[in-house]
């Protein structure tokens, strides 16, 4: 069962994005809870989700001093039973610096770094990653970023960005992200279901 889910939720992290196949799966990002190390970085972000459970993400981070090191770390949580989460994976963690040299290492970080599914971006490019303000503007969250289309789930990805300080990694930035992959004929009688109730309400 590993040998299948892992490749599936290593494409849902962006290693493989804007497959053409029809969907017959809904991803759906239910929200994003970031914390962050306030000497290090400040960082605001805005989820925008659509009435059809599209998902368009934006952040930035301001870096208040100089990294001379900087690492990647996600993981992926499955929920099992009574909402518990069980964790399914763990990668990491990654020198982003040495992924910045001709943009070798981790095939994942390589994607996002190489991505175009933004309508503007603004990433470091080499290390050390001087004090700046960096950003990104309406990624898109969707199946499109699936190659399957036959799995549902509830998960969360965590994501840890941090900096080493001796010999010790020191977390700068903790995101999770809550989604849920949903049976596409589900979804839509649900979703229908749900807009018919709320253009009841509006005109009440």
């Amino acid at each position: 069962m590993r040998n299948i889910l892992f490749p599936i939720f290593l494409t849902l992290l962006f290693a493989k994005l804007y497959h053409q196949a029809s969907p017959s799966i809904k991803l759906i990002v239910e929200k994003i809870d970031v914390n962050y190390n306030a000497s290090i970085v400040d960082w605001n972000h805005v989820l925008n989700l659509l009435p059809n459970d599209t998902c368009y993400f934006s952040a930035n981070v301001t870096f208040l001093s100089k990294l001379d090191t900087f690492f990647f770390l996600y993981s992926i949580s499955l929920m099992k039973g009574k909402g518990k989460y069980e964790t399914f994976f763990k990668n990491g963690p990654t020198n982003i610096c040495s992924s910045f040299k001709n943009l070798k290492g981790n095939a994942i970080v390589r994607t996002i770094l190489n991505s175009k599914n933004f309508s503007k971006k603004k990433f470091p490019t080499s290390c050390p990653i001087e004090p700046g303000f960096f950003y990104i503007e309406d990624f898109k969250i969707d199946e499109k970023l699936l190659s399957f289309n036959n799995f549902e789930a509830k998960f969360i990805v965590k994501i840890e960005l941090s900096k080493k300080v001796g010999t010790a990694l020191v977390n700068f930035i903790n995101l999770k992200v809550y989604a849920e992959l949903k049976d596409l004929e589900k979804w839509e009688k649900e979703n229908k279901e749900k807009l018919a109730k709320l253009n009841k309400t509006m005109e009440n």
